[in-house]
């Protein structure tokens, strides 16, 4: 039987939700019942993590069963098949254009296919892209960036050796957020300036920070604007200024860092001379 293969956004359940960011394309795809998946491939390299239900997967003689929150990695052309059980399933797909490949090509050896079980790193991070994906906001792409390439040096079962001390270069990544904060970066250009890998970039970022360089970037913006605040700027022109798209996107990171709106942090004058983002209570609403 000849299999048949996919292009870039195709698979054979039904894609409820989609988003493509920087030649990654994220689709939650569900299968409301059992079926059986047919001999198949997909033209792009993918990550694929079952969000809910009973799924498994052929390749020639070798069966997966994946459990709740498993995770594998397909490279480029990889056959199989699929069967989802009684209840059906729903996926999160991660498929990434060949450039993702080549990023990491000069980093780490080219990764096979691989499976893990929920509570590893992988899933760990991908399950972390997931929710990154459902509420995305300015700096997400920043943020999707970092964790696929993170994704992508894992499976490619090859660690950098770790740093004891804070590199030169970290400080020089940090120094380029803080004073661009404003404008929209990628981890690229972050990592062109420090004069390190992506990938690396990324992973030693996470450790030294315990966030992402998308959520280092959001936080200076909500510092930033609350800073702003006590001024009587209209918070549509406020959240522009601080790097977010739009005051929707603005509302909803501020409220997730202080715990409050924009609007409640203005009224009850809670700003003072230097804020941070800790200083704020949480809303009792």
């Amino acid at each position: 039987m000849s299999a048949t293969e996919l292009k870039s956004g195709n698979f054979f359940g039904q894609v409820t939700h989609r988003y493509v960011c920087a030649g990654a394309t994220l689709s939650e795809v569900r299968h409301p019942r059992a079926r059986r998946v047919p001999l198949h491939s997909h033209e792009a390299a993918y990550f694929s993590l079952l969000l809910g239900g009973g799924y498994r997967e052929t390749f020639g003689r070798r069966t997966i069963q994946y459990g709740l929150r498993a995770i594998s990695f397909h490279p480029p052309g990889t056959v199989h098949r699929g069967d989802f059980d009684a209840s059906g399933g729903r996926m999160f797909a991660i498929e990434l254009a060949s450039t993702w490949l080549d990023r990491v090509r000069d980093f780490a050896p080219p990764p096979a296919f691989s499976h893990y079980r929920a509570g590893g790193p992988l899933a760990w991070l991908a399950s972390r892209l997931h929710r990154e994906y459902r509420h995305r906001d300015a700096a997400s792409p920043l943020t999707i960036e970092g964790i696929v390439l993170e994704m992508l040096s894992e499976v490619s079962r090859r660690r950098p050796c770790d740093e004891s001390a804070d590199p030169a270069w970290l400080a020089l990544a940090v120094d380029l957020l803080r004073s661009e904060f404003q404008r929209t970066l990628t981890l690229g250009e972050v990592a062109r300036q420090a004069r390190v890998h992506p990938a690396h970039l990324s992973r030693v970022f996470r450790r030294k920070y315990r966030q992402t360089v998308g959520e280092f970037v959001n936080e200076l913006r909500v510092r930033y604007a609350m800073e702003r605040l006590a001024q009587d700027v209209p918070l549509s022109e406020l959240s522009l200024s601080a790097g977010f798209a739009d005051q929707s996107h603005f509302t909803r990171v501020f409220r997730a860092l202080t715990g409050i709106t924009p609007a409640k942090f203005r009224s009850s004058n809670r700003s003072r001379q230097h804020p941070t983002i800790r200083d704020v209570p949480p809303d009792p609403s």
